[in-house]
């Protein structure tokens, strides 16, 4: 498929910014993961063009430097094509949706309120796990996350994480202190420019799990040990973002395209625009990850929050279930 969003990290360089591009605001805008910056236009520089199967890159660094690894993490939106809300959602906020049903994606814009608390359509079938805001008018503006880990926090809409920080699990209204349903997501108060300012625009990027495809929302206990937790997610992994809760750490990232032979160790940070790093060795296997790190990054003796998506998807988007052996 065409893909709507793409997360690009320079491996090799200390300066290139981890950058997130999607197909709702389009290829030359871009935000990064690591700042509190406004959204900043590149003008066809970066990545110029979503493509089936991939994208088209310009002459930046941060995508195109000679002699220097490159790396893209994609999810498949709905080919670019985008529709208002009219879903009948009862949202009280206006936006614009491209949603991928069958892998719980979808990709919101909207402009913010001049009054009250606000509602927000995600255009999804069921309840968004994980959550990531984005003023993209203004600079100083942090990335705003909720994640689902009802099971560790029985009120996690009353707190958030932010990209751009190694925080833990931090308390504040950023959601309105209101969880999720499956029509709609919440936003603080207009007064505040973090998820709901007036003439100001944002962005939001919404998962949930799929059975045999992704696991968002899960949590384990670390042991602080190099024999640590085996976390079953009910599929092979291919990505992997792992972040403490009860602890401040960076935003750990691995995948199997880096590292297609256990352990899997090669980690880049969503909180930070330095060269890839290595150590932090996870198995993945058929059915989860299993951890032989003892690093509080992640594996220390906290709770984790992760999100997982498979290898090879039992189910999903133009693939057929794979028979079992």
């Amino acid at each position: 498929g065409i893909p709507g969003f793409v997360w690009l990290k320079n491996r090799d360089s200390s300066s290139n910014a981890p950058t997130l591009i999607d197909s709702n605001r389009g290829p030359s805008k871009n935000l990064f993961s690591h700042t509190d910056g406004a959204e900043q236009d590149y003008d066809r520089r970066g990545l110029v063009e979503f493509l089936k199967g991939g994208y088209e890159v310009g002459e930046y660094n941060y995508v195109n430097a000679a002699a220097e690894s490159q790396l893209g993490w994609c999810w498949v939106g709905n080919g670019g094509t985008t529709s208002a809300n009219s879903d009948g959602s009862g949202a009280s906020l206006a936006s614009t949706i491209q949603a991928n049903q069958t892998a719980g994606f979808s990709i919101v814009t909207y402009a913010g309120s001049s009054s009250g608390a606000k509602t927000v359509a995600h255009g999804l079938s069921e309840a968004p796990q994980w959550i990531a805001i984005k003023n993209r008018t203004d600079n100083s503006r942090s990335w705003y996350i909720y994640v689902d880990v009802t099971k560790y926090d029985s009120t996690p809409q009353n707190r958030y994480f932010r990209f751009n920080s190694d925080d833990s699990h931090a308390s504040g209204n950023v959601f309105n202190n209101t969880a999720p349903t499956n029509k709609v997501f919440s936003i603080q108060d207009a007064g505040s420019l973090n998820t709901n300012g007036s003439g100001k625009n944002y962005v939001a990027y919404c998962w949930h799990s799929v059975e045999g495809y992704s696991r968002i929302g899960g949590w384990y206990e670390g042991n602080g040990s190099t024999n640590g937790p085996y976390i079953i997610t009910g599929f092979k992994p291919a990505w992997l973002l792992i972040k403490g809760i009860n602890i401040g750490n960076s935003w750990q990232i691995l995948d199997n395209t880096r590292d297609p032979i256990n352990p899997v160790n090669k980690v880049l940070e969503a909180d930070s625009n330095g060269s890839e790093a290595t150590g932090h060795n996870i198995d993945f296997l058929a059915n989860g990850f299993k951890i032989r790190t003892s690093d509080a990054d992640i594996n220390g003796s906290y709770a984790y929050w992760y999100a997982a998506f498979a290898e090879h998807p039992f189910v999903g988007d133009g693939t057929n279930p794979c028979p079992a052996r």
